[in-house]
């Protein structure tokens, strides 16, 4: 029973973590603009695709990565969490830089946006989270299953109401939102791992 509810903090952390990390970020204004290009469902299914796929190739990894080396687990979960200090640090002091490209008509709607989905997310912080959390807690499935939900939200708002949310909330607001809790968690997964021992 301790691991169910355990799995229900995991799916609610990785939730939690996913739909800050994603409010405002590249891909929820990507999805913004081709949700004024296209079809609403057809940029839904394809975004959260792109999204989902690279979710499960995080938790793929960070599951092996766990099974490969098991007695290591100190030196993961320490290295977890000056990861996560170091995403929420970057996070605050990065700049963004959009990049301007047009759209070939030509390519099916679906492929464009997920194929620049997914291009803008591999190897980010969402995905690193993933495989942080997996190696972290070792419940893949809650994990999988927090960041799903977190991306389905996020891309949800960011075809139905992303523009206005982007009006009303300071996109730096919630980018220093997001870097703060990535350094709170990554000073609670060294302490954690400290003081396991």
């Amino acid at each position: 029973m301790a691991d169910f509810w355990t799995g229900l903090f995991v799916l609610g952390m990785s939730f939690g973590l996913t739909f800050l990390a994603e409010l405002g970020d590249k891909t929820q204004i990507m999805t913004i603009t081709f949700a004024s290009k296209y079809d609403r469902k057809t940029v839904f299914a394809a975004a959260f695709l792109a999204l989902g796929l690279l979710a499960v190739i995080g938790v793929l990894v960070g599951e092996a990565l766990v099974s490969a080396v098991p007695s290591f687990i100190l030196y993961l979960k320490l290295a977890s969490g000056a990861l996560f200090i170091a995403l929420g640090v970057w996070s605050l002091v990065r700049k963004e830089k959009g990049e301007a490209g047009e759209i070939k008509e030509r390519r099916s709607a679906f492929f464009t946006v997920f194929s620049m989905t997914a291009m803008a997310e591999l190897g980010d912080k969402t995905q690193i989270m993933a495989i942080i959390l997996t190696m972290q807690y070792g419940q893949p499935e809650f994990v999988l299953a927090g960041i799903l939900l977190g991306f389905a939200c996020v891309v949800a708002l960011g075809v139905l109401i992303g523009a206005l949310m982007a009006k009303k909330v300071p996109k730096e607001w919630v980018e220093r939102g997001s870097a703060a809790l990535f350094i709170i968690l990554g000073v609670v997964f060294i302490a954690e791992a400290l003081l396991a021992q």
